[in-house]
This record gives structure tokens, sequence and C-alpha cells, in this order.
């Protein structure tokens, strides 16, 4: 890949880190990290179906085993495992992008500029990695 593609996907994220991500809290990510500090300790992950936490929107709704992947990164501090999600997701997000426009970074910029993508990178959802699953189950689907 040209020197100037890579640029232009490296200039879109950092527009991403520096423009949108302080404006909101990654309140998924706190809520996923929480559930993976409390896994270890034995501690339930679920509240209980009728506290008024299950509809706040900070209480971890994901099936259990979402949590794993989690625990390690709960174990890291709150900075690192904060930017090292976002570098995961981004590079998920980027390596669909990839493999669905046939290395066109001019989609990749594309898709990293969708509200769907900005929102998921925000938040701190799974949104971007389940974007990414579907590309690459599509994929295979096609061979």
């Amino acid at each position: 890949m040209p020197l100037w593609q890579l640029a232009l996907v490296a200039i879109a994220v950092l527009a991403i880190v520096v423009v949108f991500l302080p404006l909101t809290p990654a309140y998924d990510l706190e809520v996923l990290l929480q559930a993976g500090r409390a896994v270890p300790h034995g501690l339930a992950v679920y509240p209980s179906p009728s506290s008024p936490a299950v509809y706040s929107g900070s209480s971890f709704v994901y099936p259990y085993l979402t949590v794993w992947p989690f625990v390690p990164l709960a174990a890291l501090p709150i900075w690192l495992a904060t930017a090292l999600f976002f570098m995961i997701v981004v590079g998920a997000v980027l390596t669909a992008s990839f493999l669905g426009s046939e290395r066109d970074p001019v989609i990749a910029v594309l898709v990293l500029a969708t509200s769907f993508t900005l929102t998921g990178l925000q938040l701190g959802t799974l949104s971007p990695l389940l974007f990414a699953g579907a590309v690459f189950l599509w994929r295979l689907r096609d061979r």
C-alpha cells in the first residue's frame, strides 16, 4: 500500500482520537471492564433482574462468555485498557474494511467516518467488532 494511502487512514484515525473520543466517556467499555474485574474475584457480573440498574444502561447485559476477553484488559490501568481496546477495535474495523473493499483505503476512511463506527469507538461498544465478524463471515461465504 502506498504511503499516501496509509497517511490517509492514519489521519482519519487521528481525527477520531482528537475530535470525537473526548466528546463522551466510553460508557460501554467501562461496564465491560467492571465485569472483567468482577470475574477473578468471584463476584456477580449481572445485576439482580429486579434492580433498576438493569435498565440504567450501566450494567453488564451481554452473554457471559463476552466477559472473558475483558478479564485481562481489566487488570491493566484504565487508560491502558482503553487505549488497547481502541487499537484492537480500530484494527478490526480497518481489517474488515480492507477485506470488504479489496484494500481500498478510501472505503476504510468512509467506514471510519460513519456514525455507527464513530459511536462505537466513542462508547467502547462491541458493535465495531460485530461488524468485523460479519464482514469476515461474509468473505468466508463467498468462498
